[in-house]
């Protein structure tokens, strides 16, 4: 990622790509070409913009200055104005500026401790494991994106838990969860369908079952407004379903298409949100919340089934994948204007 110069998005066999130089393990620093997502061409076209360097996008945070030295935290002088960073200087240098200026910026100051990158990328992966749809993200921080549609196994333990945040993130999640199921719950008492997708219809009936509860009890309708009583009945009419941002999951393992191709022994364990098929798959619900991401997903494929200069399989998969994000989007629109 560092020797990426400027105007580095190229096509290559037909799919964006970035071309950059392997320096790790490689004394030869070939000239090599990874396939990139939109969301990273549009990353490179921020750093490009934002880079003060002439030829490369990642550069040390500021360019020499006559008659400056900056120096470590231990005494020992930085390497400014180059491309490329050392990123134990660079964190150095961003905790002593943020030290020196806090009390401007309103910020607490950054206690004393040994901070080094991989300490930042095994916390957010821990991070990342525990949110909706963890497996999408590191399954593209793990593997390059154009192997992402046939590799879809996450690298379970990369993420594991450490057991000092298990009890803060669960508490975070069950909020998270708690406040998207009341929002579904209270839509739906409107007459709203919440959902589309082969596994609404299953959805629809549990929110109408804890709906009618609410509604026969005297006492939980005395509690209409209060989200922790609407959450606890949700939690007990549908505890297998699972919240994302692509789709929601209501976990039935006999229809769960993620688990087809798991042996027989691995299978039960829960889903697999990265290796879902949400137009597909039965256990699959798709909400007004979903929408956009749905609908630009749509555009970007339109848009790539008209580029001229595509390879015939990369066009076939891309119309194959049109199809199936299209059911998505009908049903959409179908349901009274959702987008």
């Amino acid at each position: 990622m560092q020797e990426i110069e400027r105007n580095p998005l190229v096509t290559y066999f037909g799919s964006p790509a970035l071309a950059s130089r392997k320096t790790k393990l490689d004394p030869a620093r070939p000239e090599l070409f990874w396939w990139i997502s939109e969301p990273v061409a549009e990353a490179v076209a921020v750093a490009e913009a934002l880079s003060w360097h002439p030829t490369h996008l990642f550069a040390t945070l500021e360019p020499p200055r006559k008659g400056t030295r900056p120096r470590r935290s231990d005494g020992r002088p930085r390497k400014v104005g180059r491309n490329g960073i050392t990123p134990a200087d660079e964190i150095d240098f961003f905790i002593e500026r943020i030290n020196t200026t806090h009390v401007h910026l309103g910020l607490g100051e950054i206690p004393a401790a040994h901070v080094r990158p991989h300490m930042f990328r095994k916390t957010m992966s821990q991070i990342a494991a525990r949110e909706p749809d963890s497996e999408i993200a590191l399954g593209l921080q793990l593997k390059h994106a154009a192997r992402r549609a046939m590799a879809n196994r996450t690298t379970q333990a990369y993420g594991k838990m450490d057991h000092q945040w298990a009890k803060e993130f669960d508490q975070e999640l069950e909020q998270a969860a708690a406040r998207k199921l009341v929002g579904l719950l209270r839509a739906r008492r409107d007459g709203e369908s919440v959902a589309v997708g082969p596994g609404a219809a299953r959805l629809h009936a549990g929110l109408d079952k804890v709906i009618e509860t609410m509604n026969g009890d005297p006492q939980l309708r005395a509690q209409i407004a209060d989200e922790r009583a609407e959450a606890a009945l949700l939690a007990s009419e549908l505890p297998d379903l699972h919240l994302g941002t692509v789709n929601h999951c209501m976990f039935d393992l006999p229809q769960a298409e993620c688990q087809k191709q798991l042996p027989e022994d691995q299978r039960g364990q829960g889903p697999l949100i990265g290796a879902c098929e949400p137009a597909r798959c039965r256990n699959s619900v798709v909400t007004g919340s979903h929408a956009p991401i749905w609908i630009a997903e749509e555009e970007d494929l339109m848009a790539m089934s008209k580029e001229r200069r595509m390879a015939p399989a990369r066009r076939e998969a891309v119309l194959i994948r049109l199809e199936d994000v299209q059911r998505i989007t009908s049903a959409l629109r179908n349901e009274g204007g959702t987008v």
